[in-house]
């Protein structure tokens, strides 16, 4: 039993050593990688001084596990710090407050070295056997304090969804979904070793083994490889969409380039319509068509339409009927028409009929031609 639990204890103690030195090598943001490595590390020296109590009982060692049990408190700060430095917040002014208690309980901890040998024994045989009401309480009280600061940061990100737009940025993206399922992970975890600790105290006697040197190292390694395979794996994804976004930005610029080239010609198609019309005055035959009129202008009625409608944002047809009315307008008022009918006024503009005069007329200057004369 001994040996499979030294065993187990050092195979995590490597790997969470492993763990630590790896992310705070990581290059994509080391204000973040700090915290994460923090997390890690607690849970690293927290093994360790589990292990070194095991086989070495003295007071040194008792008032080690109180005291370093007392700070990680700064667990559930680290937590809540990593979750928002992924969203590329600034840390509050003030969050090192966050701290104190850990540091408040590191302290008392130091009180077990002025304790007399015959209290020290006792107490360590209360803190093997899992009986130890000081170092229970801590623990119970960690487990809540970790798991308030997850729900923190949990409803942090949240809102923090709600209050900004989400950004159309993918890289982003990806940075707030990873915080998201971070604080997923580190509250499924926080669960189970709650209920783990639960069990453990309920249905076994030696809840200090259960505990600390079997449930911890199994959840910690667990979670954590778990937790580091898939923040390298964000990084990576990371990696590639910045420079997935690095190319949306040529393609960006690209388009732009392209799209000035399609104004200009465009411009220039609509110079090449309104001169047809102009000089040849088109618009005034009756039976004009968009068929007629791309053979006139050398362009396919398709594109004929499709630059009209781009470029004026009408149709053939209406842009023909407002040359006409421009026409007609200048007709009526002309004193050398005053003696013309309207119905002649209307097919001099090229208006094949006097009721689709009118009703154009009307549509485009919201008069009738008789009520235009008589302005």
């Amino acid at each position: 039993m001994q040996s499979s639990i030294l065993f187990l204890n050092l195979f995590v103690i490597f790997n969470l050593t492993v763990m630590t030195i790896a992310i705070l090598l990581k290059k994509d943001s080391f204000k973040a990688n700090f915290w994460l490595a923090l997390i890690i590390y607690i849970c690293l020296h927290t093994s360790v001084n589990n292990l070194l109590f095991n086989y070495f009982r003295n007071s040194i060692l008792l008032t080690l596990q109180m005291s370093l049990t007392g700070l990680n408190f700064s667990f559930g700060c680290a937590l809540f710090a990593y979750s928002t430095l992924l969203h590329e917040q600034k840390l509050p002014r003030n969050w090192y407050w966050h701290f104190a208690p850990a540091v408040i309980l590191f302290l008392g901890g130091l009180y077990y070295l002025f304790l007399p040998n015959e209290t020290i024994q006792i107490y360590l045989h209360e803190t093997l056997e899992g009986n130890h009401v000081p170092l229970v309480l801590i623990n119970a009280l960690l487990l809540l304090h970790i798991l308030f600061y997850l729900i923190v940061a949990k409803r942090k990100i949240i809102l923090y969804r709600k209050e900004k737009r989400e950004s159309e940025n993918i890289a982003v993206k990806v940075k707030q979904k990873w915080a998201n399922d971070f604080v997923n992970y580190m509250i499924i975890n926080t669960i189970v070793m709650i209920l783990s600790y639960t069990v453990a105290i309920a249905f076994f006697s030696k809840t200090y083994y259960f505990c600390d040197l079997v449930i911890l190292p199994i959840v910690s390694l667990s979670v954590y490889s778990f937790i580091v395979y898939k923040n390298f794996q964000h990084t990576v994804t990371f990696e590639n969409i910045t420079k997935l976004n690095q190319s949306e930005e040529l393609i960006k610029e690209k388009i732009l380039i392209l799209n000035e080239e399609e104004k200009q010609q465009q411009e220039a198609q609509l110079s090449q319509i309104a001169f047809y019309l102009s000089s040849n005055q088109s618009y005034k035959k009756p039976e004009l068509s968009l068929q007629k009129f791309a053979e006139e202008v050398r362009m396919s009625p398709l594109e004929l339409s499709q630059t009209i409608n781009q470029g004026l944002n009408m149709s053939f047809v209406d842009m023909v009927n407002k040359y006409r009315v421009d026409e007609a307008k200048s007709l009526l008022v002309e004193a050398k028409n005053q003696h013309l009918k309207i119905e002649a006024i209307g097919k001099m503009a090229g208006f094949s009929s006097r009721s689709s005069f009118f009703s154009v007329f009307k549509k485009h200057t919201g008069l009738t031609p008789s009520q235009y004369k008589s302005l």
